[in-house]
């Protein structure tokens, strides 16, 4: 008789160990075997036949566990990461085959090891300061930072540098552990106002750091004076101009900006100056102006510009002022009396008149002529450029005991401007003329009985001499 035992469900599955322990780096591959766990049921057939899943302690999915062998291992979605949880105190089940199936439970503690996973991640995508061109080397402009998700320490330890060294020019040095970003060279606004460079942070790993944007403003400071185009200047306008007249544009500049470029012109004199200038350069009349009063004007131009303290500059300008025929020729009295003898010789000056002309250049170039002799005697005569009035003729006393030489006097500007003199002439007698009678001969008859004294007659003579001549 044989009697064959048919195996009843009823022995649980037994787990080789009550706990687990098992480490796993956070950076773990999925299906990456962290540990298996065994199970073992003493039936047989069906009833030993075990599956294992993970009864509790993984909400989110993290870890998987190969049903048949046990093993378990990462899922890959999500993945590890120790800086969220660093261990995982798993509950893993056995459950036999049998009907009714049989199980048991162990416990899987489950370490997450941190490795270096996390780049450095600075505070702000970009950083921005402005900063005055005057401060001086040592200077700590502005401060980078970054922070590490990693939470071992070692992982953790931040060192920042240049994207590009050459693209700050020796201007700036990045201090690799504190983030301060210090001014080593000279800033020059109105050479560079503006700077942009990147900044990396890393924290030893291989892969690439996290990077930032720099910008640094350089502001301008009022360090460069107003220059003039040129050290002096020198021109000139015609005299009796009208206020406004434009006579000479200066020009200036300033290297910095906004107020600090603001140029502000004024001029400088002990002297009343008969010009004005505008901020833009623009010299022009301002008032009533007389060659023959001042014929130039020399001064000062003061640039200012309108930094605090302001900064200044200046040029020295010369105007000359250019000659108008705006005055008549004149003499020093408005007539001359002279006396002649009649036989003053011929030819001969006789005088010099001379008159004057404040004007200059061809307005001050003065020819004289006779306009008119009261008499109409020709007998006269001027030199155009000298002045000299010659007697070109002889005077004869008993014909005319006078002449009035009126002399006029013109300059060669334009128009011509004239004036007249008055030279008045007195002939003296010269006994030139003998005594005249009224008859050359005379003849009387006398009877012989006349007896002396007798008056015959009376003999006159004449002389057109006068005076005792």
């Amino acid at each position: 008789l044989v009697i064959t035992l048919i195996d009843a469900n009823d022995s649980p599955p037994t787990f080789d160990r009550n706990t687990y322990v098992a480490m796993v780096t956070e950076d773990a591959l999925p299906n990456m075997e962290i540990i298996q766990v065994t199970a073992t049921d003493a039936d047989v057939g069906i009833n030993a036949d075990i599956r294992y899943t993970i009864l509790s302690g993984d909400s989110e999915g993290v870890f998987t566990i190969d049903p048949i062998t046990g093993i378990l291992k990462p899922s890959g979605q999500p993945s590890l990461d120790f800086e969220t949880v660093q261990s995982y105190t798993l509950i893993l089940q056995g459950t036999d085959r049998g009907i009714p199936s049989l199980n048991s439970s162990t416990v899987v503690m489950v370490t997450i090891q941190d490795v270096n996973d996390e780049r450095p991640i600075f505070t702000s995508n970009l950083y921005q300061e402005p900063v005055s061109e005057s401060v001086s080397v040592g200077t700590s402009v502005l401060r980078v930072s970054a922070v590490d998700r990693d939470l071992s320490p070692s992982f953790r330890v931040v060192r920042y540098q240049f994207a590009d060294p050459q693209a700050i020019n020796d201007t700036f040095f990045l201090d690799p552990v504190e983030g301060d970003l210090l001014l080593v060279g000279f800033l020059d606004h109105e050479a560079t106002s503006f700077y942009a460079f990147s900044v990396i942070a890393t924290d030893g790993s291989s892969e690439d750091g996290g990077t930032a944007r720099v910008e640094v403003t350089v502001l301008d400071a009022n360090d460069n004076e107003p220059q003039f185009s040129d050290l002096s200047y020198e021109s000139s306008v015609l005299e009796n101009s009208p206020p406004g007249t434009p006579v000479l544009l200066v020009t200036v500049s300033d290297q910095d900006s906004d107020e600090n470029a603001a140029i502000m012109l004024s001029i400088l004199s002990n002297h009343t100056i008969p010009f004005s200038i505008s901020n833009d350069g623009q010299i022009n009349v301002s008032m009533a102006i007389d060659r023959e009063s001042v014929e130039s004007y020399m001064f000062t131009i003061l640039a200012e510009d309108g930094g605090t303290p302001s900064l200044s500059s200046t040029s020295l300008v010369n105007i000359t002022i250019i000659d108008e025929n705006d005055n008549p020729p004149s003499f020093a009295q408005p007539s001359l009396s002279l006396q002649l003898s009649e036989n003053a010789p011929v030819p001969s000056v006789i005088t010099v008149v001379m008159a004057t002309d404040p004007d200059e250049g061809p307005n001050a170039v003065l020819s004289y002529a006779i306009s008119n002799v009261s008499t109409g005697a020709t007998v006269f005569d001027v030199g155009s450029g000298s002045g000299a009035l010659r007697l070109t003729g002889s005077l004869d006393y008993e014909t005319d005991q006078e002449h009035i030489v009126t002399i006029s006097v013109h300059d060669a500007g334009d128009p011509v401007m004239t004036a007249t003199f008055q030279v008045n002439v007195g002939v003296e007698d010269f006994n030139d003329n003998p005594p005249l009678f009224a008859q050359d001969v005379l003849a009387y008859v006398l009877s012989e009985t006349s007896l002396p004294p007798l008056v015959i007659d009376e003999v006159l003579a004449s002389d057109a001499d006068t005076g005792e001549n």
